[in-house]
């Protein structure tokens, strides 16, 4: 808990297995670094990245007709299947914009738009750890930060644009309570645009 040196790495990978309804992989990499500023002050940045896709070009869907077998119907897909695809936002990465709701939209709703994700997700952060206030430096339970987020969902690689990154910055406060650890954020978008559902105050629980 509230390390001040060192770093992590990630990588995971996904993949339906061949045949399945439908084929598609999935990659994450994620790189964490903690740097030592002074004797109370520590650097942390972050980077996220996320891809996938459908490695076979197709969905597969039977219908069960009365024939024997079923009729099996194959249609083309890009990326990923709906359900799998990532997303940003809040407690998912850039804090400031509601969870969950940065990236591709559907406007097929009118007015509501529905955040639909996509098959790449990029995140980076970047913090400034300092001594609680009013809490004994013994104290290893709490930790305040400023930070700033950059990050955005895109429908794929082809997609990608600087100019639709989306920043904010702002304070956070994690507590490691008795019930598990809690982290509170005060954010402001640098950046919003119109569509864009914003959120001055976010919880989340159960992580850092």
């Amino acid at each position: 808990y509230n390390p001040t040196r060192g770093s992590l790495q990630s990588v995971s990978a996904e993949f339906s297995l061949p045949g399945s309804t439908v084929e598609y992989f999935k990659f994450r990499y994620l790189y964490s670094q903690y740097i030592p500023l002074t004797q109370k002050l520590t650097f942390f940045g972050s980077a996220q990245l996320g891809y996938g896709g459908s490695y076979s070009g197709v969905y597969r869907t039977s219908v069960d007709n009365g024939q024997d077998p079923p009729v099996t119907t194959e249609y083309g897909a890009r990326g990923l299947p709906f359900f799998e695809n990532f997303f940003a936002g809040g407690s998912a990465g850039v804090r400031g914009y509601r969870d969950n709701t940065l990236g591709p939209k559907d406007f097929s709703l009118g007015s509501f738009l529905q955040p639909t994700g996509g098959a790449l997700k990029t995140v980076a952060t970047a913090e400034v750890i300092f001594p609680t206030p009013f809490v004994k430096e013994s104290d290893n339970t709490t930790r305040l930060s400023w930070f700033v987020d950059v990050g955005n969902v895109y429908s794929d690689f082809d997609a990608f644009d600087f100019g639709e990154l989306r920043a904010s910055t702002g304070l956070s406060f994690q507590w490691r309570a008795p019930i598990g650890p809690i982290t509170v954020s005060i954010s402001t978008p640098l950046n919003d645009q119109p569509g864009d559902e914003t959120e001055t105050i976010q919880f989340s629980f159960g992580q850092y």
